[in-house]
């Protein structure tokens, strides 16, 4: 059971809502695989691939899977968050 929960938890996809915790989390996981989806709340293909995320995270628990809104690209500098090219409306 507790290796269950453990699985559980590696499986998740993690949140990120700095540039900095993005900067950590691949500065942590520089030796792994790091899948990384920048979405948007506003655009419903977004909402469709954070499920897909979901279900790649419990399928594959050893690849870290991130999260996080448009903007926290490294090296984008100055992209706001809700800019985001799937939805028509942004520059991204």
């Amino acid at each position: 059971m507790v290796a269950r929960a453990a699985e559980a938890a590696a499986a998740a996809v993690e949140e990120v809502s700095s540039a900095g915790q993005f900067e950590e989390l691949l500065h942590l996981k520089a030796k792994s695989l790091f899948v990384a989806h920048f979405w948007a709340p506003q655009a419903p293909q977004c909402a469709q691939m954070n499920e897909v995320m979901t279900q790649l995270a419990k399928e594959h628990p050893q690849v870290s899977f991130v999260k996080a809104p448009p903007g926290l690209e490294p090296g984008q500098g100055g992209s706001k968050a809700g800019d985001c090219s799937c939805d028509g409306g942004g520059q991204g």
